[in-house]
């Protein structure tokens, strides 16, 4: 199974006719869209103009083709999550989408490249603190990214520490199971913390 990360703008519609040859593809593809809040204009300020109206295209779009949809969205400090959540419902409905599309949000987890202080999650972290179910579900316990990286293809332990170097596995799926990876990225720490997951995949 694969999950696509996207933005759902240009890079989608206008990609739409080579998307359609993945739908009968035997190996499930799903896609995530990154809406950040149910706000237009507070979206497009972090992500340019018109990007909002493009990605509930896009994303109306790979729903209409058949494949399995979900939203991406930011938490902000001391929100209402009901209400937001709420929202977004709303637009799913005004866009003939499903209204219980899986959300997922994340907090602040900062800019790329962005390396504050934080705890660096050990082995006795894992087994403190977490069941051997939920240890099970962390992307990095099952699954991989794959980016395209100055022309090459990398693989890296999560979605969210293609910043650091450290983190590259390798250029093939085959060659990065054979690396350990060590929990130092303060955005582990939020994952840690909070139980944010980038795949929906059952484990």
């Amino acid at each position: 199974p694969c999950l696509v990360l996207t933005n759902g703008t240009d890079p989608v519609l206008k990609r739409l006719h080579q998307i359609d040859t993945l739908a009968a593809q035997p190996n499930q593809i799903a896609f995530r869209v990154s809406i950040d809040y149910p706000d237009e204009a507070r979206h497009d300020a972090g992500r340019g103009a018109g990007s909002f109206v493009k990605s509930w295209q896009g994303l109306r779009a790979l729903q209409q083709r058949g494949f399995k949809v979900s939203v991406a969205r930011q938490i902000d400090k001391d929100e209402d999550s009901q209400s937001i959540e709420a929202q977004f419902r709303a637009l799913f409905e005004q866009h003939d989408l499903p209204v219980d599309m899986t959300i997922v949000g994340f907090p602040d987890l900062l800019t790329p490249g962005a390396h504050p202080e934080g705890p660096h999650i050990t082995e006795h972290c894992m087994t403190a603190y977490h069941t051997e179910k939920t240890r099970q579900a962390f992307m990095c316990a099952f699954s991989k990214m794959v980016i395209k990286k100055n022309g090459r293809m990398r693989v890296y332990a999560c979605t969210l520490v293609d910043d650091d170097e450290s983190y590259d596995l390798g250029g093939t799926l085959a060659e990065s199971l054979d690396k350990r990876i060590i929990l130092h990225h303060h955005r582990c720490y939020s994952c840690f913390a909070f139980g944010s997951s980038c795949s929906e995949i059952d484990t």
